[in-house]
């Protein structure tokens, strides 16, 4: 083909796309919206790639973590290590936290007032009341008691079913167990207990115990074994205070817990110090913690170097415990022996990751080091792990290769996706459905761009005849018709590629909100994701898309420009007009 020729070719090229305004519209039309749609899911699509990463991310692996063993999980006390210095390399800015793992218990306790009254003078007419309404029955929460020191309660405080009652009623039960609430209406306002125990004197006494509201291993330690019965025992009013008296009892509930001693100004940078709900993530620890703010301390407590503490919301609504309340600690140091200390709780976090917001509370690790005695002989800290949160995910080959050169040799370094291998499959096989939903839209475009350029041709055919006979060859004709398809196509390519990175870049900053579907997020290939969903606007979200369009759709050209190039001038002469 000529330079004259392709001259006149362009010119009714470009002549025809105006002829056809109705079809080269509806091309471009299509074209444009296949186009925008294509880079608003793709962006998306890379958004929940890098949303899922950094939900695992920057929770709580890092992009990179260093321990002693080969083991990332469930790691023993012994499995410590001394804090290594970790410059950072050059141009690459990354934070560095520290942790330690040990278990523990966490307890609160509180004042409660209630009477105590006779099992069997109270279930009498329960059980008859009971019987008349048709009701039978007698629990309304909870179990009968079983052993000596059980107890009920009425059902209107069934809540304190699981409760531990410190009070020294006697050397016999210096601990009531709140074991079962008993169905019909309170007495009073106070909470009444109903003793399981009718005949004390039956069971072999336990020695005399002094309780000090002070002494943490008292409140938490105490408990009462099976005692063993008394062949021969006398039987009389059991010894003790009046019944139907207001007692004051403390009330006790603990739950076992992941305690994790971390470094609070490195945290602050993972995701973990942003899903407070209440109060303020923790602080380095310089002395006893009295921030209350709601609430003036008692002088008596603002003695005590209470820990601060940060806990799940879980664990909080299952212990019942507020901000600013005083908790136990029971928690194991570094030779595994349990250690006893009072806590505050400055913090509340929702993660929606129920093995952090049910079983997890964090400390600080300064307060961990002195008072767990996780301290290497050099005066170093001892840690189970130190993850290394990177600024910047392409950071992570420099990062790592420079780790692996200052890391001592026994120090085993991972990778996150060396921790958490499901995730990488997972993000592999979301990127292939995306593509999938790509293509998919791409194929819609396509076809549409096929059917207005076959309509086209076909209204035209008596045209090309024309041409054919007049001496414009085979290849003229197919270069013109793949001509029409490059400015149909450039056009809805520059104008779709304008407005769909318009829209991308609205998603990446605010985001598609889903809360009206998923209010607390939702969980895909067991991650949680955000409710409001971010795309990525980088150059592949628009390059991509534009040139897999772009191609598809003069592609989509080849065969209709086949078949006139194919065409004699006979044929297309005697096709309709």
């Amino acid at each position: 083909m000529g330079l004259s020729t392709f001259a006149y070719t362009w010119k009714m090229a470009w002549r025809n796309v105006w002829r056809s305004r109705r079809r080269s519209f509806s091309a471009f039309f299509t074209l444009t919206c296949g186009l925008v749609a294509a880079i608003a899911t793709y962006g998306l699509a890379r958004g929940i790639s890098r949303q899922m990463v950094r939900s695992v991310v920057e929770l709580r692996t890092g992009h990179l973590q260093v321990h002693a063993t080969d083991r990332s999980q469930d790691l023993p006390l012994s499995a410590t290590f001394a804090l290594p210095a970790t410059p950072a390399p050059p141009g690459v800015a990354w934070t560095v936290a520290p942790r330690i793992h040990t278990a523990g218990l966490v307890s609160i306790h509180r004042p409660q007032v209630a009477r105590l009254a006779p099992l069997a003078a109270r279930l009498a007419p329960l059980a008859a009341r009971l019987k008349k309404t048709g009701n039978a029955t007698v629990l309304s929460a909870g179990r009968m008691p079983e052993k000596p020191c059980d107890v009920l309660v009425s059902a209107a405080h069934a809540d304190a079913v699981g409760l531990f009652l410190m009070h020294p009623i006697g050397r016999e039960c210096p601990q009531l167990t709140v074991t079962g609430a008993l169905a019909g209406p309170a007495d009073d306002g106070l909470m009444t207990l109903y003793s399981g125990l009718v005949q004390l004197e039956d069971f072999l006494p336990e020695p005399e115990i002094e309780i000090d509201e002070d002494d943490l291993d008292a409140l938490e330690k105490l408990s009462v074994e099976k005692p063993v019965v008394r062949k021969a025992a006398p039987t009389h009013a059991p010894k003790g205070p009046a019944l139907d008296t207001p007692l004051l009892f403390t009330a006790t509930r603990d739950l076992p817990v992941r305690v994790f001693a971390v470094d609070p100004a490195a945290e602050g940078r993972f995701a973990l110090a942003r899903a407070l709900v209440q109060g303020r993530w923790l602080q380095a620890q310089d002395g006893p913690v009295v921030d209350a703010p709601e609430r003036d301390l008692p002088a008596s407590e603002a003695e005590f170097a209470d820990v601060p503490v940060v806990i799940g919301e879980t664990l909080a609504r299952r212990l019942g415990i507020r901000l600013h309340d005083r908790v136990g600690l029971d928690v194991f140091d570094a030779e595994g022996v349990p250690r006893d200390f009072w806590g505050r709780v400055v913090g509340v976090l929702s993660t929606q990751v129920p093995e952090l917001d049910a079983q997890a509370a964090f400390v600080p690790l300064a307060w961990a080091v002195e008072q767990l005695g996780f301290v290497s002989p050099d005066g170093r800290p001892r840690v189970h792990e130190l993850a290394i949160l990177l600024e910047h995910a392409a950071d992570l080959p420099p990062a790592s290769a420079h780790l692996r050169r200052i890391l001592p040799p026994e120090l085993v370094l991972r990778t996150w996706n060396q921790l958490a291998p499901g995730m990488q499959s997972a993000v592999a096989f979301q990127e292939g459905l995306v593509f999938m939903i790509l293509s998919i839209v791409i194929l819609m475009a396509m076809l549409g761009t096929l059917n207005s350029f076959l309509m086209s041709i076909l209204e035209r055919t008596w045209e090309f005849g024309v041409l054919k006979a007049i001496g414009l060859g085979p290849g003229a004709l197919f270069g013109m018709i793949l001509l029409e398809a490059t400015v149909v196509s450039s056009a809805a390519l520059a104008v779709g590629t304008t407005l769909g990175w318009l829209l991308c870049s609205h998603l990446s900053t605010t985001g598609l909100d889903l809360s009206f579907f998923f209010a607390d997020g939702f969980t895909f290939a067991g991650v949680l994701l955000r409710p409001v969903w971010h795309a990525e606007l980088v150059w592949q979200t628009i390059v991509v898309p534009a040139a897999l369009l772009w191609t598809a759709a003069v592609g989509a050209a080849l065969w209709p420009a086949w078949r006139v190039a194919r065409m004699s001038a006979r044929s297309a002469l005697s096709e309709e007009k």
